[in-house]
């Protein structure tokens, strides 16, 4: 059993799940969801779930969905990615999954307030997510330098901010957009005249200020450097979810996936299961951006 009422654990998730009867079927269905990836998960799991309880289920949900799209999944290693398949192509796809914190310091994102409305810190969320990615490009260049990543391997980096304040919901443009192309804010312009609307779109933001007056480059997905990197998966998704039911569909996943323009192994569409797709062209003088949803 992976969650058990007589394990000392502060996890609030693990405390929930282990304890409240009105989440039972959320447990339940997590226990399904764990014997099914149990063969693939590293031999030290379970003690990091009571570590990290969120980033573990994250890798759950990751290999049920895979597993549920007919991927067969790779047998993980304790060192190396999180979870491995073979595509139909043959190619191997990497999935390294990362459940970014609130930070620290200045640039910290702070809880909600008790009471009361509150404007959602957007760049400061984003910064977090700019966070997490530059740390992983770095342990995936590690991973091919040690050639635990073949030359012709795609890698996708499956993002999860749930324990993040603020994140119960997504942003307007996604976060899986604003974290990797430079894209800002919707905008709207009208006539003067007519107030009818003339035009709509989404600001050029090419970098967020941190609290200490450092700019963050916010297109990391335009710059060669993420090269290593085939796409974003992106998914606001916690264990409370499964205590309406367990995900039987794609739709069910809640994720999104987003293509790194810059990609040396790419992956197709529909490599794994996302409700929405987002693919970025470029030519000499512009960038356009494909948003497609099953």
């Amino acid at each position: 059993m992976l969650i058990r009422c007589d394990v000392q654990c502060e996890n609030g998730w693990y405390q929930a799940l282990a304890n409240d009867p009105h989440l039972s079927g959320a447990k339940a269905n997590l226990e399904v969801m764990w014997r099914r990836f149990r063969p693939f998960a590293d031999s030290h799991f379970e003690t990091q779930l009571l570590v990290d309880f969120h980033a573990r289920f994250w890798e759950i949900w990751l290999g049920n969905m895979m597993l549920d799209q007919g991927l067969q999944l790779l047998k993980r290693k304790d060192r190396g990615p999180d979870l491995g398949a073979e595509l139909p192509s043959g190619r191997v796809l990497w999935i390294e999954a990362v459940t970014p914190g609130p930070g620290s310091g200045k640039d910290r994102v702070q809880g909600r307030p008790t009471g009361g409305l509150s404007w959602v810190p957007t760049e400061r969320i984003v910064l977090r997510l700019r966070s997490a990615i530059e740390d992983k490009l770095r342990r995936i260049r590690q991973y091919i330098a040690d050639e635990e990543i073949g030359p012709e391997d795609s890698v996708v980096l499956a993002i999860n901010p749930r324990k993040i304040d603020y994140t119960i919901s997504d942003a307007e443009p996604s976060f899986a957009l604003q974290c990797v192309y430079p894209i800002g804010a919707p905008y709207a312009t009208f006539d003067k005249s007519t107030l009818a609307q003339t035009d709509q779109g989404y600001t050029f933001r090419p970098t967020i200020t941190k609290a200490k007056g450092a700019p963050v480059q916010t297109g990391v997905f335009t710059e060669g450097r993420s090269a290593p990197l085939a796409a974003l998966l992106f998914s606001l998704v916690d264990a409370y979810r499964l205590n309406r039911h367990r995900p039987e569909t794609v739709e069910d996943y809640s994720c999104y996936l987003v293509h790194n323009a810059m990609a040396s192994n790419p992956v197709p569409c529909n490599a794994l299961a996302a409700n929405c797709e987002a693919r970025v062209t470029r030519s000499e003088e512009d960038w356009s951006l494909n948003w497609h949803c099953r």
